[in-house]
């Protein structure tokens, strides 16, 4: 039995508190049994190896498992020509070698270490997220400030914000700063965000200066050098720093170093600098006085506050980010569920997709309306894995029930997908795309501009494509045979209007229309950008792009929960539904 794990695996071991969730995710996603095995007496068995077996896959299980090692990584082993045995450790504090184990078809498998790895992560930045929240809780119970302080906190929560595309400040942050540099009497408030770098580094940070300017890159260099390691953890008060530019070595700055901190991870640094301590001379010495207020522990509990926020900022897009790559697997895996279930329509969905984005922008829509219809045409078909395979497949006539069948696809499509909260957009398109202006469509006879938009778009360049497209049962019809077809449908089967913005492009449609026939992810896992969809004049991914562009603009969710939730109830509606029995296909 050959080991076909490679050098390509990300390296994978579920810690021991998640390993219920993550059984249990694999098990909803891919039909499966997974069991727990223990090392004992040189062989791999069962926790219950005292009691006899009862699953029918244990001794298949078993029989792989006599040549794996107790120093196993994780790794997969081919069964037979469909199947591969899984093998993942789990990472636990107990001296028994313990690993999840079960069998998968091999085409389940790539990228299965990528999207566990990124579960785990979830749910260890869940557990984070959630002891920061507590934490926060308690400090402002402990701490009391003043009604212009108080007032301030509570600008600074609800107007924070970056501009992801400049990063920048928005103005009711910068606001927000500027408020609380006049607060604490400083000269300059400088803000350091930091790229999960060891070491500080110009390159490396993006550094925003409220105040008088002047405050040099080096300066913030040196203030962090000087503070030492201990300013990623902890508070760092200078009264008498000298040394910045533009000061004798005579001249001192207070100076406070925050750290912002959240998740056990510091995001960068506030620095409050005051003003350069100056000396009255009287006609004593003692007479002396430092004009300048210098900095104490109000500042530095106002700063503090304010750095917590900023961090629970930036932890929150962080978590964004990973909810957006989860959902642009999820994607991914639901579109290559369609090619691989239908080789005829290999690439459909993806230039369906592409129409249609083109056409809604030549009629008006902006970016983020572009971008869900483009994510609707991806999925608009995804309710065909509901269908059995001899209706989906077959090369002659269908019957009046087989009919039916098909044209189910739209509400079966409508009931996977609607428990994924950030796909909630393009329910309408995937739902109604087979209406017709003139209510003979189905499933729900609408008309007109009752039906959505994105629906109307997707009507449109669907039908073309289906046209123009080979299909088991016949071969794809001229583009001018299709594009005649829709013209004389204009006003009764289509938007009159779509139609026209379909016909203003047409040149664009034909050289989407050309494109190789490919599937959108290959049996290897690999994403066939160059064939399976066009890549942005950049090389942007533009799935993912589209999915940032819609989900952007959404609250940062406090706990992955929600996200779990839309999984399980999705992957719950697969098993019970699509794959309702044995004779399904």
């Amino acid at each position: 039995m050959d080991n076909d794990a490679n050098n390509n695996h990300q390296k994978l071991s579920i810690p021991a508190c998640d390993v219920n969730f993550c059984v249990q995710w694999i098990e909803d996603n891919f039909r499966s049994n997974f069991q727990t095995r223990l090392w004992h007496a040189g062989a791999w068995k069962n926790d219950d190896f005292l009691q006899s077996s009862s699953h029918p896959q244990d001794e298949t299980i078993s029989n792989a498992l006599s040549s794996v090692s107790a120093e196993t990584a994780y790794a997969t082993h081919s069964i037979d020509s469909n199947d591969s045995l899984v093998v993942i450790p789990i990472e636990s504090r107990s001296v028994i070698r313990q690993i999840i184990v079960g069998i998968l078809p091999t085409r389940s498998i790539p990228n299965l270490d990528i999207m566990i790895n990124l579960l785990i992560e979830q749910l260890d930045l869940s557990r984070l997220n959630r002891q920061q929240y507590l934490m926060l809780e308690h400090y402002s119970e402990q701490v009391l400030i003043g009604d212009v302080e108080l007032d301030w906190y509570r600008t600074l929560v609800e107007n924070l914000a970056f501009h992801e595309t400049t990063a920048e400040l928005t103005s009711n942050a910068n606001k927000a700063l500027h408020q609380l540099k006049t607060i604490l009497n400083a000269e300059s408030l400088v803000l350091v965000l930091r790229n999960q770098s060891t070491a500080y580094s110009a390159d490396a940070n993006r550094i925003f200066s409220i105040g008088v300017p002047g405050i040099h890159e080096n300066d913030i260099a040196r203030i962090l050098e000087v503070a030492g390691i201990n300013s990623h953890c902890e508070t760092y008060i200078d009264l008498n720093f000298r040394g910045l530019s533009g000061c004798s070595a005579q001249q001192a700055r207070s100076i406070v170093i925050v750290p912002a901190i959240c998740a056990r991870r510091c995001y960068g640094w506030m620095i409050a600098i005051s003003s350069v301590h100056t000396m009255n001379q009287r006609e004593f010495p003692w007479d002396a006085v430092i004009q300048e207020r210098q900095f104490d522990k109000r500042t530095a509990l106002l700063m503090e506050s304010a750095a917590s926020v900023l961090a629970t900022h930036a932890h929150n897009q962080k978590l964004l980010n990973e909810q957006q790559e989860l959902l642009l697997g999820t994607v991914r895996s639901l579109v290559n569920t369609i090619d691989t279930k239908d080789k005829y329509t290999w690439g459909h969905s993806d230039r369906v997709a592409q129409m249609a984005r083109a056409v809604a922008k030549e009629y008006g829509l902006t970016e983020n309306e572009c971008e869900k219809i483009y994510l609707a045409g991806l999925l608009h078909d995804i309710g065909k894995i509901g269908v059995r395979d001899k209706v989906l497949l077959k090369t002659g006539g269908l019957t009046a029930e087989e009919f039916a069948e098909i044209k189910a696809h739209p509400e079966f499509g409508y009931e996977i997908l609607k428990h994924l909260g950030q796909l909630q957009h393009i329910l309408p398109g995937v739902l109604h795309h087979h209406e017709s202006w003139d209510g003979t469509g189905y499933p729900y006879q609408l008309s007109g501009n009752d039906i959505p938009l994105a629906a109307r778009i997707l009507a449109v360049v669907d039908a073309y494509d289906a046209m123009t497209s080979d299909r088991p049962y016949r071969k794809g019809m001229p583009a001018a045979k299709a594009e005649e077809i829709l013209l004389n449908g204009r006003s009764r089967q289509w938007d009159a209007e779509i139609v026209d913005a379909f016909f203003r492009i047409l040149d664009d449609m034909h050289k989407i229309a050309s494109q190789d026939s490919k599937p959108f992810v290959d049996h290897q896992g690999n994403m066939n950008i160059e064939r399976g969809f066009q890549s942005t004049s950049l090389g942007i991914d533009p799935l993912l792009s589209a999915i940032k562009t819609t989900t952007s603009n959404r609250q940062a969710f406090e706990e992955p929960k929600e996200l779990r939730y839309d999984m399980e109830e999705t992957t719950l509606f697969l098993r019970n539904q699509v794959f309702r029995s044995p004779n399904h296909n």
